[in-house]
C-alpha cells in the first residue's frame, strides 16, 4: 500500500507491465501462486477511497490509472479461464483507459467457451 499512498500524493506515475509477486499478510510470504483479484483488490479499494477526497483532476486520473493497472491483471486472468463478466469490467475505470475498457466490455459478452478459445488462440500466436 506504500506505493498507492505515494501515487495519491504524486503528479505522475509510471508502471511496468511486469507483475513480479503478490504479498500475503496471513503468512508474511511473497508468492506468485495466487491469482490477481478483481473484486477484492486492495489497491482498487484504496484508490476509490482516495478518489472521493482528491480535488485535483490530474491526481484523480493518476489514481484511476494506477487502479486500472492492478485490476487489469485480474481481468486478464478471468479471460484466461473464461470468467470475464460485465460486473468485473466495472472495476476498471473507463476514464483511465477508454479503449481498453471498451475492448474488455465487448470481450465480456462472449460466452465462457469462446473467451477461452480466443485466449488460447492468442497465446499460440503470441
Amino acid at each position: 500500500m506504500t506505493w498507492a499512498k505515494l501515487i495519491s500524493k504524486a503528479d505522475k506515475i509510471v508502471c511496468t507491465s511486469l507483475v513480479t509477486s503478490y504479498y500475503h499478510r496471513n503468512d508474511s510470504m511473497v508468492t506468485k501462486i495466487t491469482h490477481p483479484q478483481v473484486e477484492n483488490n486492495p489497491i482498487f479499494h484504496f484508490c476509490r477511497k482516495k478518489l472521493t477526497k482528491a480535488s485535483d483532476v490530474k491526481k484523480k486520473i493518476n489514481l484511476k490509472k494506477f487502479s486500472n493497472y492492478h485490476i487489469f491483471h485480474g481481468l486478464i486472468y478471468c479471460i484466461s479461464i473464461g470468467e470475464l463478466t460485465v460486473e468485473k469490467c466495472n472495476y476498471y475505470y473507463f476514464t483511465g483507459n477508454p479503449v481498453r475498457y471498451l475492448l474488455l466490455l465487448v470481450y465480456a459478452f462472449f460466452p465462457s467457451s469462446i473467451q477461452k478459445k480466443i485466449w488460447h488462440f492468442y497465446q499460440r500466436i503470441k
